[in-house]
């Protein structure tokens, strides 16, 4: 018996040359560097709607306890320290004169992106941007019974005070929230790029 070995045909690797990995990895790094201020963009307006939906979240948790406890509240801002919170007003027993946190609500309290500046305009007045600034420190007592430049009060009739809240990224892109004064409702809208 004779063994007869048979050569086989050798059949041609199938693999990628050198040079065909590196054309793909520069295609990559091109793509990468088309996307990537692209990206950071999508981050900022991302971080600009989160922010948003953080304070209309807390404004109608404050119009709700307004109503269901029969007790104006207010949502006041300290961007010093990049916090909000939902305030009641005080009764009797609290011996206090004012607005007190509402801490009973969950989410009455909260903090925001330091990087996204704000600006409240009480009746749709933009040219006070002064006077309106988000850079306070907390109320004090005195001014927190007649209500403070930095905040937004909801009535127990479910009405609240004529407001719009400005919000800003670092790159100049916009949104604004306008309360309705009848009905306490928040619109969300886009502003021009600054």
């Amino acid at each position: 018996m004779s063994c007869v070995f048979q050569r086989s045909k050798v059949s041609p690797k199938h693999g990628f040359t050198l040079i065909e990995l590196m054309v793909v990895v520069f295609m990559i790094g091109i793509m990468v560097a088309m996307v990537i201020p692209e990206m950071r963009g999508t981050l900022n307006d991302a971080v600009l709607r989160a922010t948003a939906r953080k304070l209309v979240i807390a404004m109608d948790l404050a119009h709700s306890q307004a109503i269901t406890i029969g007790s104006p509240h207010r949502l006041r801002l300290d961007l010093k320290r990049s916090r909000f919170v939902v305030e009641r007003k005080s009764t009797e027993e609290d011996r206090t004169h004012g607005f007190i946190p509402a801490r009973e609500a969950p989410g009455s309290e909260g903090e925001l992106d330091p990087r996204i500046s704000i600006r409240v305009n009480h009746n749709g007045d933009e040219s006070s941007e002064a006077t309106d600034s988000m850079e306070l420190e907390p109320a004090p007592k005195e001014t927190a019974a007649s209500g403070t430049r930095e905040s937004i009060s909801f009535e127990s009739d479910g009405t609240a005070e004529s407001a719009e809240f400005v919000l800003r990224d670092p790159q100049g892109f916009g949104l604004t929230l306008r309360i309705n004064p009848i009905t306490a409702r928040v619109r969300i809208m886009d502003r021009p790029h600054e």
